[in-house]
């Protein structure tokens, strides 16, 4: 059997109808993997389910928005009527702005935190009482290179990214004991 198989798993990523997400859920797919693909807007989370049904696998589209609490709820019983379980989340959902330090706006920080860093973090709480009562889960939180470096461009969306990243590292503590693996990757531009 391939060791890297991901047979009979599913995985829900967030922001998974395009860019970076989009990519994340074809490559899940093709292991193997069912997908649950989540977007604001459906219409683009249906054409990346259809191009997995179309490759052979397994995914379902639904709308999320995960800066409302009540979204996320909503978009996770709804994968659960379709699949038992959850047993990857990558965390893509994001937002960037353009703007230099000096023009960031108080909502162009917010808004940064809100869907990069809170978004994050309240997928990842509708999902541990599963993770936890199965005492397994795989956790990918989609941080980034400005995370890690900063930048005089992008200082908002730079810190919630750094945050995400604090965020990982405290959840992967936490969370180790109970076989729940936490991890971010931090792709650059």
């Amino acid at each position: 059997m391939d060791p890297f198989t991901l047979k009979n798993k599913v995985a829900l990523v967030t922001g998974g109808g395009q860019g970076i997400g989009r990519g994340i859920a074809l490559e899940l797919a093709k292991a193997g993997a069912a997908v649950v693909i989540t977007q604001r807007n459906l219409d683009v989370a249906q054409t990346v389910a259809a191009e997995i049904e179309a490759l052979g696998g397994h995914a379902i589209a639904l709308s999320m928005d995960v800066s409302q609490t009540a979204s996320i709820q909503e978009g996770v019983e709804e994968a659960l009527k379709t699949f038992p379980r959850i047993d990857i989340l990558v965390n893509n959902a994001g937002v960037a702005q353009q703007q230099f330090a000096l023009d960031t706006t108080v909502y162009t920080f917010d808004h940064c935190y809100e869907v990069n860093l809170r978004g994050a973090w309240a997928v990842v709480n509708a999902l541990i009482p599963q993770f936890t009562s199965r005492k397994a889960g795989k956790i990918i939180n989609i941080a980034s290179i400005e995370g890690r470096n900063g930048t005089f461009h992008q200082p908002a969306y730079a810190a919630s990214k750094a945050a995400l990243i604090s965020l990982t590292q405290s959840l992967a503590s936490l969370l180790g004991s109970d076989n729940i693996n936490v991890n971010a990757v931090c792709p650059g531009p």
